[in-house]
């Protein structure tokens, strides 16, 4: 037994000199998630009371009823992991497989309306996670003077909610209220992005909804569940980051890229259709939107634009139309996916002989800049980081790029 063991041994070290360490993991572990504070509790949490102008009133009312049902929600991990470490360490790997289910998702849940609360806060749902993660760190040159040092993380994520309280007061029966408005649906990935299919205008310049019969329709009650088209989630399913650092005696150069894939959004548009024009419209810049251009004008123009007309002040012809068959169409989802560099910093490490006269221990000097576009897959000049996706608006003006230049003293 001892030859065979001393000959396998052989040629495994043959074979796979090049593994210096490797580990495998295994873990399970439960969580549990409490309501934010002051959320539903088991007993009923007061207020004081507010009058006219915000001012105190003179007694305490319930701010949040009591749900003797609320449990924790809790989460059960199953994790499998590889760690590796090559050619002399020169290259370090870390993989993990996961697998997440979550029971008693906390929300709000509705409540009977005689009770004088429309909703509480309950559990609704469960939902499964799971995905993997990577990370590689390599050495790719290290000599005497220069190093060139790489890091590279990926994660993939998959999730769905299982199940979920249907029972939540939804705004209205609208297929805008039930699904278009909410972050939970059943059977789909969480902050789903679903669209009316959009049949383009009419001769009049006002939107139609392509049913699922393949007829189309303007009228305002026409919409029903199965004329939406789920379009994906609003949560990247693929994101990580690619660093790179170069090192030339004192000085060094570090570039972080970042990447969010696979997931989407509402692009901004025109929401200019009626009313006034005033000198504050739109939305931060205070501008209208340009698409407002490219509307509707005169008959024929369905054929080159499918932007519903302007009509200005008020009219009954409002009441002929449902605008949200436009706004909140399939159309107007695109790829959220986007490459960028986040930042970008020079530094240098003055020498420690010029140091040493004035007893300083160190001076990291750096000059920084961030922000820069790689690539975006959408193509309406959209940066998806300071875009709301839910609703496609700009509640931020487009982020740019920042420079800044610092010091380290040690003493």
């Amino acid at each position: 037994m001892g030859a065979k063991w001393e000959f396998g041994k052989e040629l495994f070290m043959r074979y796979f000199a090049w593994i210096n360490n490797a580990a495998l993991r295994f873990t399970y572990g439960i969580t549990g998630n409490a309501p934010y504070t002051g959320g539903s509790s088991f007993f009923d949490v007061l207020s004081r009371e507010t009058i006219y102008n915000d001012m105190v009133g003179p007694g305490a009312v319930i701010n949040t009823p009591a749900n003797r049902k609320r449990d924790w929600e809790s989460t059960k991990s199953y994790n499998v992991g590889l760690d590796l470490g090559i050619l002399k360490s020169r290259l370090n790997a870390g993989i993990d497989l996961y697998l997440r289910n979550t029971t008693g998702l906390l929300g709000l849940i509705s409540t009977n309306p005689f009770s004088g609360f429309s909703r509480v806060n309950g559990n609704l749902g469960r939902m499964t996670n799971r995905g993997i993660e990577v990370m590689l760190q390599s050495v790719n040159i290290q000599s005497k003077n220069f190093h060139w040092l790489s890091g590279l993380t990926f994660s993939y994520n998959n999730n769905k909610l299982k199940s979920y309280n249907t029972s939540l007061a939804y705004l209205d029966n609208t297929p805008e209220g039930k699904v278009m408005s909410g972050q939970y649906f059943e059977g789909y990935a969480m902050n789903p992005l679903f669209g009316y299919r959009y049949g383009g205008l009419d001769g009049l310049g006002d939107p139609l909804l392509r049913l699922s019969d393949n007829t189309v329709s303007k009228l305002a009650n026409a919409a029903t569940m199965n004329d939406i088209i789920y379009k994906g989630t609003q949560t990247p399913k693929f994101n990580g980051g690619l660093t790179n650092q170069f090192k030339y005696k004192q000085y060094s150069l570090q570039i972080n890229v970042i990447y969010n894939l696979g997931h989407v959004m509402r692009r901004d548009i025109n929401t200019l259709y009626n009313g006034r024009i005033t000198a504050n419209q739109g939305q931060f810049t205070g501008n209208i939107n340009p698409y407002f251009l490219d509307r509707w004008k005169k008959p024929g123009d369905e054929a080159i634009t499918d932007i519903p007309r302007y009509i200005a002040g008020e009219s009954p012809l409002l009441t002929d139309r449902k605008l949200e068959y436009y706004t909140l169409a399939d159309r107007n989802i695109v790829s959220a996916s986007y490459v960028k560099v986040r930042d970008i910093t020079l530094s240098w490490n003055l020498p420690q002989v010029w140091l040493q006269k004035v007893k300083i221990s160190s001076v990291y000097i750096y000059v920084q800049t961030t922000n820069f576009m790689v690539w975006k897959a959408n193509h309406n000049d959209i940066d998806p980081e300071f875009h709301r996706l839910f609703d496609g608006t700009r509640d931020l003006l487009p982020f740019k790029h920042s420079y800044s230049i610092g010091t380290n003293v040690s003493f």
